[in-house]
């Protein structure tokens, strides 16, 4: 875990090598703590966690202006994890980058946890919304990307979707609003990992 590798005092940029061995180590992490996470719960959705592991190492520790120590920071960038079910992901993100207690998100589903099957804006305040019902997250990120572009405020707004997710209509709806609307301040990222619940995604829609 490290808890100080993104904070609002910024240190020096790392190297490239430097910046790429803390990216890789923050995956690794993220990986083996999600999978642990879904063992103790009994249930989960490893896949989906598994493979998003490197969005989240990239997005956490290199592109995302977000501080552990100030999660209600007006200039703050937002993240929405539209592919819900990736929480365990998410929650091994937070305990890596010091959002949360390691040992606590490990609490993975159990009775009165924080750290339930789909992120609680309301149970996790470095949560920016809940989410779970699928393609509604693109939607949520819109809605982000122009409420901060209304309060004049230079943050942006990334959300991540699951490649089987793109098949709900609303996705597109909301891509064609961002697009009509010109939201520079937008971006989605795909975990393009072909396959979705019960199948490849191709063997569902082409």
């Amino acid at each position: 875990m490290n808890q100080q590798f993104r904070t609002i005092s910024v240190d020096a940029k790392p190297s490239p090598d430097m910046l790429a061995g803390k990216l890789a180590e923050a995956a690794r992490f993220i990986r083996c703590h999600s999978v642990a996470s879904i063992f103790h719960a009994g249930s989960g959705h490893p896949g989906g966690a598994l493979s998003s592991a490197d969005l989240f190492a990239c997005l956490y520790g290199a592109e995302m202006n977000v501080w552990a120590n100030a999660i209600h920071e007006p200039s703050r960038d937002r993240f929405v994890l539209s592919k819900g079910h990736a929480a365990p992901a998410l929650y091994a993100t937070g305990a890596h980058f010091g959002f949360c207690d390691p040992k606590a998100s490990l609490g993975l589903r159990k009775l009165n946890s924080p750290f339930q099957g789909h992120p609680h804006v309301l149970d996790l305040p470095w949560v920016e919304t809940s989410t779970g019902s699928l393609g509604q997250g693109m939607s949520v990120a819109v809605g982000m990307a122009i409420g901060l572009r209304l309060q004049k405020i230079p943050a942006r707004v990334y959300t991540m979707l699951g490649d089987g997710e793109l098949q709900e209509g609303e996705v597109w709806e909301a891509a064609m609003s961002a697009a009509h609307h010109r939201l520079d301040n937008l971006c989605a990222v795909i975990d393009y990992n072909k396959l979705q619940s019960d199948n490849c995604n191709d063997a569902i829609m082409r």
